[in-house]
């Protein structure tokens, strides 16, 4: 079964210094470097057509919006090594629970809006000195886009992230003359 995840992605110019950004820190620290995003949902992909029907309808009125940074945080776990974590925000949960209600099963994906910044197995205390040290030249991020990325490499999965595909994508336009939502 292929998996997918739908991401949320930044707008210009954030997408392209947090590109710039997530480049510099994997050269430096021996990870791959991705594209900029934070994950709204994440399942097995069963059929796309009611996947592209069910994000078009959860993104309907939602136009592009901000999150508030709330700072720089680590864990253990490989996919939260480094990552911006965001204030309190009721839009992605929305959209969350709208693709839910669309596909009408639950995958068992637990949405904790971030957006990495780096994926390592390094120590937690060299991700703990480099989330300390790390100025974000950024306090909000806005996000614009939403598209369904599947990873290429059936056999590392997510761990490849030069392997990620694109299935489908999608500007979030909002149906109330450009009011931010």
């Amino acid at each position: 079964m292929q998996r997918y995840s739908i991401f949320l992605t930044p707008s210009e110019p954030d997408f392209a210094y947090l590109e710039t950004l997530i480049r510099e820190l994997c050269g430096k620290h021996g990870g791959h470097p991705f594209e900029p995003h934070v994950t709204l949902y994440s399942g097995d992909l069963r059929d796309m057509g009611a996947l592209k029907v069910a994000l078009s309808a959860a993104t309907q009125g939602i136009g592009p919006f901000t999150l508030d940074v709330k700072g720089i945080e680590c864990r253990e776990e490989y996919f939260r090594s480094l990552f911006i974590a965001f204030e309190e925000n009721p839009v992605p949960a929305e959209v969350n629970a709208r693709i839910r209600d669309g596909l009408g099963m639950e995958s068992g994906y637990e949405l904790s809006p971030h957006l990495s910044l780096l994926y390592s197995d390094m120590p937690l205390r060299d991700k703990t000195a480099l989330a300390k040290n790390l100025v974000l030249g950024a306090s909000r991020i806005r996000f614009d886009r939403v598209k369904i990325v599947s990873p290429g490499n059936l056999e590392e999965g997510w761990r490849d992230t030069s392997q990620w595909r694109t299935l489908f994508h999608a500007r979030l336009e909002d149906d109330r003359d450009g009011v931010e939502g």
